[in-house]
């Protein structure tokens, strides 16, 4: 994965720092971006990223450890990873209704079901065949 976003982003851009997680993926959330629109806007000037943990909040933004602020409009938490096993399921407990093919966005997002993703990878479990 990290082979694909430094091949989006701007040649020594520093991929690691910003998109090089701390802990294994699945551990801990993972920013998706499918159709690489993020690092196309990071590319063009009209994004970027920091990296940093927050000291607090401050009337205008948010105050980083680092000493850096930012300013902030509005500030979105965010709330953990929970992995279910059937999609259909999940979907039903979050009030999707009518047929999963419907309501699939960008092979991965359900409509109408915020923050939800899925992803078809299967996990086999050591000394097991598929």
């Amino acid at each position: 994965m990290l082979a694909d976003v430094r091949r989006r982003l701007p040649e020594g851009y520093d991929v690691d720092t910003h998109f090089g997680p701390r802990y294994d993926p699945w551990d801990q959330r993972l920013c998706m971006v499918p159709n690489g629109d993020l690092f196309t806007a990071i590319s063009g000037g009209g994004a970027s990223v920091v990296t940093d943990r927050i000291d607090r909040f401050t009337p205008t933004g948010i105050l980083l450890e680092s000493g850096a602020e930012l300013e902030a409009y509005i500030v979105v938490t965010a709330t953990g990873l929970n992995i279910m096993r059937s999609v259909d399921r999940a979907a039903r407990r979050r009030g999707a209704g009518g047929a999963l093919r419907d309501t699939v966005y960008k092979s991965m997002m359900l409509s109408g079901v915020p923050n939800f993703a899925f992803s078809s990878a299967t996990r086999t479990a050591p000394g097991r065949s598929r």
